[in-house]
């Protein structure tokens, strides 16, 4: 259970390191797409589109960008974690880091958010406490 309160935590610290900015860059665009709803072809549902793009961008390439440069998120390194690869050396590849930051995305934002729920309770109920991300990616996460 401690390993998942760290998970729990350092994505948490993620969460607020991505949140802010993309919340900024997010406001700024729907000031931007409120003044050009005044023209008739733009719609609200593209506002609320383009504004879950925005995060799920902002994430991805945080998460993309710290495992490729620290192996790790700046959340994880707070609190002790490391994701490891399962090959011989523990070092995740290129395409691992790709599709596990996508699916972490994914799972958290937009349509599919419901994984989310999902991912809690695969990590609670099984004993090694990997998520969806970690099993599709081959991946696991330790404490350092």
């Amino acid at each position: 259970m401690e390993l998942f309160m760290k998970r729990a935590f350092a994505f948490i610290i993620d969460a607020l390191i991505v949140g802010i900015p993309s919340s900024i860059v997010s406001l700024i665009f729907l000031i931007i797409r409120g003044i050009l709803s005044y023209i008739p072809i733009l719609n609200i549902l593209s506002r609320f589109i383009w504004v879950s793009m925005i995060g799920f961008v902002f994430f991805l390439v945080y998460e993309v960008g710290c495992m490729i440069l620290f192996g790790n998120t700046l959340g994880k390194k707070l609190v002790g974690l490391r994701v490891l690869g399962m090959k011989k050396n523990g070092e995740v590849d290129l395409w691992s880091v790709l599709l596990r930051s996508f699916v972490k995305v994914a799972s958290i934002s937009g349509p599919f958010s419901f994984l989310l729920i999902i991912n809690v309770l695969i990590m609670i109920l099984r004993d090694e406490h990997k998520s969806l991300h970690d099993y599709v990616s081959e991946s696991s996460v330790w404490e350092i």
